[in-house]
């Protein structure tokens, strides 16, 4: 009983088995005996986006990295609520921050959000820049998601050569998706 693990061990299992608010109860009760267990705070967190209360999240997430800073995946889970909850200037300082790390320089994921995040704060510039690294190379010629981002983006700027490549790209790699003919008509 005064080992946090065994409670996020119990608390992991009940979402599992799909007992979600079991779960969000059981460590509730346990948080004043837990109060300086990042893990605990983390996975209210998780539940409670997994509940679709992003707001409650971020002030989880953000205790639970006020009790390790130098946790990663805290961060990240942090940076995603904050990206669900639209404040986009948090999120791209965490991201930022993040990137930064030699270990995350590939990571597809978080470059991505990054680029929205910053398009989002009226930083088009360096979201372009982001975005045109992203549709490089055979994963990125293929990347759905970030062709979508680059033609809007690009579209803000009134970049108008670069919309209609993104465009043709998209119809190109996802012609059942509709943003690639958007992109073309709004050309």
């Amino acid at each position: 009983p005064s080992d946090a693990q065994y409670a996020l061990a119990a608390a992991e299992i009940m979402i599992d088995l799909g007992q979600i608010e079991e779960s969000k109860s059981f460590l509730t009760e346990r948080l004043q005996q837990f109060e300086h267990n990042a893990g605990i705070r983390q996975t209210l967190g998780h539940l409670a986006m997994m509940q679709g209360d992003p707001m409650t999240a971020v002030k989880e997430f953000a205790d639970a990295r006020l009790l390790s800073p130098d946790n990663q995946g805290i961060s990240e889970d942090l940076a995603r609520a904050y990206f669900e909850t639209q404040q986009f200037a948090e999120a791209e300082g965490i991201l930022s921050k993040l990137m930064d790390n030699a270990a995350n320089k590939d990571r597809r994921d978080l470059a991505l959000m990054q680029a929205n995040c910053l398009a989002k704060i009226d930083r088009l510039t360096e979201s372009r820049t982001i975005l045109l690294g992203l549709t490089q190379g055979s994963l990125g010629s293929r990347d759905v998601d970030a062709f979508v981002s680059l033609g809007n983006v690009c579209f803000m700027m009134k970049d108008m050569v670069r919309v209609r490549q993104a465009a043709s790209r998209l119809i190109a790699i996802a012609p059942k998706r509709h943003e690639g003919y958007l992109l073309r008509a709004l050309h």
